[in-house]
């Protein structure tokens, strides 16, 4: 299966699922930081960087089947999932669909829990903004609000790689997240498998939803990172590499 990837590092697998409006090169930080313990592999999502959309009115669930196809062709199962807001979502559908298909499963500054009608509606009104605006003042908007640092030097980088999505692919992905069932059921199975990363100034991830996740999963499965917004890759890049070394380390 053809599949955009960038790799680094040596030891188990740990595959890295971005974010909406994003690419594999979000995680050109983060990456090294696993690198000495993992090989790290980042991929683009259908519809993003190097990949091709899928049809029109997709699901996540079809998002997850089609990045699951590529996992099921790894000689050995991946360590982790690791999925950054949309990504996260994905990783759900992934262990939803397939529990076996890795050993941990993360969300790094997302949710298992299906958006609110407040939060939907928000998603319809920017599906209608980007269909009459473009994509360009959408996520010049967007982009520095997911900061805690509003001057923070990724800004520009982020902004480049959010810039470069086509409003088909924003709308669609913004259709299929406000859609999207919740994976509460899932996350209670497979509690032991799941682990949550959260900003504590994330502006998309309430610390009232983080901690209403934190208690349905194990001790030491939670990390809140303080000034952090929902970037916590660029913002606090160390401390959320060395929780996921000592939560894979167990």
């Amino acid at each position: 299966m053809a599949l955009h990837v960038s790799k680094t590092g040596r030891g188990p697998a740990v595959v890295l699922l971005h974010g909406f409006c994003e690419t594999h090169q979000v995680w050109t930080v983060f990456s090294p930081l696993l690198a000495d313990d993992f090989t790290v592999y980042a991929i683009d999502m259908p519809g993003f960087g190097h990949r091709p959309a899928l049809s029109g009115g997709f699901s996540l669930a079809a998002v997850a089947g089609d990045v699951g196809r590529w996992l099921q062709e790894m000689p050995v199962p991946p360590r982790a999932i690791i999925g950054h807001s949309l990504g996260g979502y994905v990783a759900l559908e992934l262990l939803a669909q397939s529990p076996h298909l890795a050993d941990a499963f993360g969300l790094f500054h997302s949710t298992y829990l299906a958006d609110a009608p407040e939060r939907k509606e928000g998603r319809t009104k920017a599906m209608e903004f980007v269909a009459k605006q473009g994509v360009a003042p959408f996520v010049r908007n967007l982009i520095p609000t997911l900061f805690h640092q509003k001057d923070h030097p990724a800004i520009p980088r982020v902004l480049e790689m959010a810039l470069a999505t086509r409003a088909e692919t924003v709308i669609e992905y913004t259709r299929a997240m406000r859609d999207r069932p919740t994976h509460e059921t899932t996350a209670a199975t497979w509690r032991d498998k799941l682990f949550l990363i959260h900003g504590e100034s994330d502006a998309v991830i309430s610390e009232q939803t983080a901690r209403k996740m934190e208690a349905g999963l194990p001790a030491g499965h939670t990390l809140h990172l303080a000034e952090t917004g929902h970037m916590g890759m660029y913002e606090s890049p160390s401390r959320a590499a060395a929780f996921i070394k000592t939560l894979l380390a167990r």
